[in-house]
This record gives structure tokens, C-alpha cells and sequence, in this order.
């Protein structure tokens, strides 16, 4: 038989195994927990928005997992062998690719409902010798659209507004394509879709129908 005192030490020691192989299952439960699916949208940048600068704004819409596992189509950064964002994703999140090139370019990417999402700006990699690429997210809030022609509501309950400097770029300009989106976006810009990603890129001449001639 134990001793007294080595009884109490047993107990004691098998008391801190417990307490550490529980906190181990709590750490490992709460960190799977935490890890939420996610969209990552890599914006390629052609020209003349990379050497003349102008604004490229993203909205972000959370859709039902199940939709987003099949969301197929092009998909640029499947060609791009060298897209630093694959490494830093888990192999159950999804990683697209679009392509934007106009002064002005409305963006609507898709990520699972409960997950997380992102994107980046880089130089179209076709472009050789790429102007420097500077950007500047000036505005972050909610918005959306409605297509007047059929009813249909466009909610983005993130939106995120990217000046992309260069030598045509306004910062004011920006800000108006901002607020008069849902004009501009009426007005039936061309529509480029991409696996979990739509393009929008109006003309100039519907930049400024959809300014009322402020787009300058």
C-alpha cells in the first residue's frame, strides 16, 4: 500500500495530467472553432488603370456555403503560379482570380456565409516592366445597388473604395464614383464574370451620364 503522503502526491499528479490534456482539448477545440472559411479575390491591374491611376471599388456579399463550394468560371490565379496569397490560405479556402483595367471598376466578390474574406491589387503579370502600382482604400462602409430595369437588389454589406494613383487619378473622383454607383452602374456598363467574382467597368461616357457631367 501507498503511503500517505505519496497517495497525496499521485493524486495531485494526476490531477495536473487531467487539467493539462483538458486544456489541450479546449485549445484545440476553440481553434477549430476560429478557423472560418475564406474567400481571397486577387485583383490583376491592367493598363490604363495601372500607369493613369482611378478607383476600383469592391463589395463584398456573403452567400450560403453550399453555393460558394461550386461557384466555378474563370479564374486568373489559377494561371498565376507566383500568387503569394495561396500560401497564406488553408486548403478548404478558395483563392480567385479577376482582371480590372478601366479608370473605374465596380467589383462584387462572394465569400461563404459565417467565413471571412480579402483581396489584393497586383500588376497584370503579362505586363512587362509594370508601372508601380500605389493604392489607397479612402473609404470602408455598406452600400449596393438596385437594377432599375428589373427590380433586382444588389446588397453589399461591405464596400471598400481603392484610389489607385497614377498620373489621371482624382481622389475626388473616387469619392463621387462612390456615392453615384448606383447611377453609374444603370447605366449598363460591360460585365465580366470570373469564378466568385463580378467585373463591372463603365465607359467614360457613362461615368459621366451617371455623374450628371461631375466626372471629369
Amino acid at each position: 500500500m501507498l503511503f500517505k503522503r505519496e497517495r497525496i502526491i499521485l493524486v495531485l499528479l494526476l490531477l495536473t495530467l487531467g487539467v493539462a490534456v483538458f486544456w489541450s482539448l479546449a485549445a484545440r477545440s476553440a481553434d477549430t472553432r476560429e478557423e472560418k472559411l475564406k474567400s481571397h479575390v486577387t485583383l490583376y491591374v491592367g493598363e490604363p488603370l495601372l500607369s493613369q491611376g482611378g478607383t476600383v471599388i469592391v463589395g463584398s456579399v456573403p452567400i450560403p456555403e453550399e453555393e460558394w463550394r461550386v461557384l466555378d468560371g474563370l479564374n486568373l490565379a489559377d494561371a498565376d503560379d507566383n500568387n503569394a496569397k495561396r500560401g497564406q490560405l488553408n486548403p478548404q479556402d478558395r483563392l480567385f482570380g479577376a482582371y480590372v483595367s478601366g479608370p473605374v471598376s465596380y467589383v462584387e466578390m462572394y465569400y461563404p456565409e459565417g467565413g471571412t474574406f480579402g483581396f489584393n491589387l497586383v500588376p497584370d503579370p503579362k505586363i512587362e516592366n509594370p508601372a508601380r502600382l500605389g493604392t489607397e482604400r479612402i473609404l470602408v462602409g455598406s452600400g449596393g445597388w438596385m437594377d432599375r430595369s428589373t427590380g433586382e437588389r444588389h446588397v453589399w454589406p461591405d464596400v471598400s473604395v481603392i484610389h489607385v494613383s497614377g498620373s489621371t487619378a482624382d481622389k475626388g473622383n473616387s469619392r463621387l464614383v462612390r456615392v453615384m454607383q448606383a447611377n453609374i452602374l444603370n447605366t449598363g456598363p460591360d460585365k465580366k464574370g470570373y469564378a466568385g467574382v463580378l467585373v463591372y467597368t463603365p465607359s467614360l461616357a457613362q461615368l459621366e451620364e451617371g455623374t450628371f457631367g461631375d466626372y471629369k
